[in-house]
C-alpha cells in the first residue's frame, strides 16, 4: 500500500463495525479499507487476524469513504410546494462505486387518487381550483411524477398520476397534502382549509387510462347525481376493499 493511502487508513473516522464484517468482506477476497477503519485496527493487525500474513491474505483496496446523511442545518421547502426536509427522504438510489444502476428497468406506475376537503367543506371554487390543481402539479413533479389528469370539484380532487417506482403512494400524498394547504394558507387566507386525513388510491393499467379520464374529466356533471360520499364507496366497492364508515370521512 502506498504511503498516503496508508496515512488515510490509520487517520480516517472510525464509525462502529464488528470484526465479523469484515471478515465476510475479506471472504470474497477484498478487505476494504473503509470496512477495515470502522473497527479500528491497523493494517498489520487486520492481515494478521484475517490471513497468515503471506500470499493467501486478501488485497487490501482503497475506496472512497462511506456516505454519510447530510447534515440538516434547517429546513427549507422546497420550490412547487414540495415538504420540508423532502431532499432527504425521497431521493434516488446511489450505486455502489464498481457497480451499475440495472440497465432495462421500467415502470409505468399510474394511481387515481382521490381524497377531499376536511369535513367535505366547499372550499374549491372557481377562483380557487386552477391556481391550486397547478400547483398540486408542481408538487408532483417536484417528486419527479406527472400528473396526467385532475379535476376538484367544490369539496375534493380526483388526480391521475404517474410516480416514480422509488416513491410510495402514501409519501407522495402526504407531500401533496402538506404542502398544498399550506400554499392555501399562504396566499388565500384561508386559515380554515385543510385536506381530509385519509384517501382513496386505485391502481390503473394502462389499457384502462382513457375511461379513467374521461371520469376524471367528467366530474361536474357526475356530482349532479351523486356525492362525493357515495361515489368514494362506489369506488372502494368496485375495487374489492372493505371499509368501516365510521372512520371513512376523518
Amino acid at each position: 500500500m502506498a504511503a498516503d493511502e496508508k496515512a488515510a487508513f490509520e487517520e480516517g473516522p472510525k464509525p462502529r463495525t464488528s470484526i465479523a464484517e469484515v471478515r465476510a468482506y475479506s471472504g470474497m477476497g477484498v478487505l476494504l479499507v473503509p470496512t477495515a477503519r470502522a473497527v479500528g485496527y491497523s493494517l498489520s493487525a487486520l492481515r494478521a487476524s484475517l490471513g497468515d500474513g503471506g500470499s493467501g491474505t486478501p488485497p487490501v483496496v482503497q475506496l472512497r469513504p462511506p456516505l454519510v446523511p447530510a447534515r440538516r442545518s434547517g429546513r427549507q421547502r422546497l420550490a412547487h410546494g414540495a415538504s420540508r426536509g423532502i431532499g432527504n427522504r425521497v431521493r434516488m438510489s446511489q450505486a455502489l462505486e464498481g457497480r451499475q444502476i440495472m440497465a432495462h428497468s421500467f415502470s409505468n406506475l399510474l394511481t387515481h387518487v382521490i381524497f377531499s376537503t376536511r369535513g367535505r367543506q366547499p372550499f374549491l371554487t372557481p377562483d380557487l381550483r386552477p391556481d391550486l390543481l397547478a400547483y398540486m402539479g408542481g408538487i408532483v413533479r417536484k417528486l419527479r411524477g406527472k400528473t396526467i389528469e385532475s379535476s376538484a370539484p367544490l369539496d375534493h380532487v380526483h388526480c391521475l398520476l404517474s410516480l416514480p417506482a422509488t416513491l410510495s403512494v402514501a409519501e407522495a400524498l402526504r407531500v401533496l397534502k402538506a404542502n398544498s394547504s399550506l400554499w392555501v394558507h399562504e396566499t388565500r387566507r384561508l386559515p380554515a382549509f385543510a385536506w381530509q386525513t385519509g384517501y382513496g388510491a386505485f391502481s390503473v393499467s394502462q389499457s384502462n387510462v382513457p375511461a379513467v379520464l374521461k371520469y376524471i374529466r367528467g366530474q361536474d356533471q357526475h356530482h349532479r347525481r351523486i356525492s362525493f360520499q357515495e361515489e368514494l364507496i362506489t369506488l372502494l366497492k368496485r375495487h374489492g376493499l372493505s371499509y368501516d364508515e365510521r372512520y371513512l370521512w376523518e
